[in-house]
């Protein structure tokens, strides 16, 4: 595919807390995928070869399982662990929740010493304006230098904290997509 300017596939590390969120297990494999830009991107997503390729993955996931999100911007990816959380929020949040929820989860980084990197990104719309269909709203990419670190973060109170009084309040009900992996 000459649009895309990198591709990485990993899968899941079946992390204990991962396997038995309460709002659903982790993916089992993520995909990753550099454009040069918006358009290239939309052309790859309309590329019939591009299609028919999905179509073959589709087949193999379990049914809903999968999630999307496409932001601009990316971050270099470090060696070790990575998390990624999406989701959408409910349809009445209003831009300064959002913000909010935004600035929470960068504030993360200030309060945990064990997250290497934080990435907060919020989804794009195509260049008609509309979002993209099955596109989650947000989704935070968390690089840590070991395992380890990301285990520490999982249980630590101020992580669980942004998870109880900014997200809880604002997430769609059943959009919520994870997985850790290791790079």
């Amino acid at each position: 595919f000459p649009q895309v300017l990198r591709s990485y596939v990993y899968p899941d590390l079946r992390l204990a807390g991962g396997q038995s969120h309460p709002a659903g297990k982790n993916r089992g494999l993520v995909w990753m995928a550099d454009f040069r830009s918006r358009a290239d991107f939309e052309a790859f997503e309309h590329d019939e070869q591009q299609m028919k390729m999905m179509i073959a993955f589709e087949s193999l996931m379990e049914p809903g399982s999968r999630a999307t999100l496409q932001y601009a911007d990316p971050l270099p990816m470090i060696e070790g662990a990575h998390h990624i959380v999406m989701f959408s929020v409910k349809d009445d949040v209003t831009a300064e929740e959002f913000s909010t929820l935004e600035s929470s989860l960068r504030n993360l980084k200030q309060q945990i010493e064990e997250i290497h990197s934080i990435n907060v990104a919020a989804a794009v719309s195509n260049l008609d304006g509309q979002t993209l269909p099955g596109n989650r709203n947000i989704a935070a990419l968390v690089d840590f230098a070991s395992i380890e670190k990301y285990e520490v973060y999982e249980k630590h109170p101020a992580h669980l904290s942004v998870v109880e009084k900014n997200i809880k309040p604002l997430i769609s009900p059943g959009s919520r997509a994870a997985i850790q992996f290791a790079s």
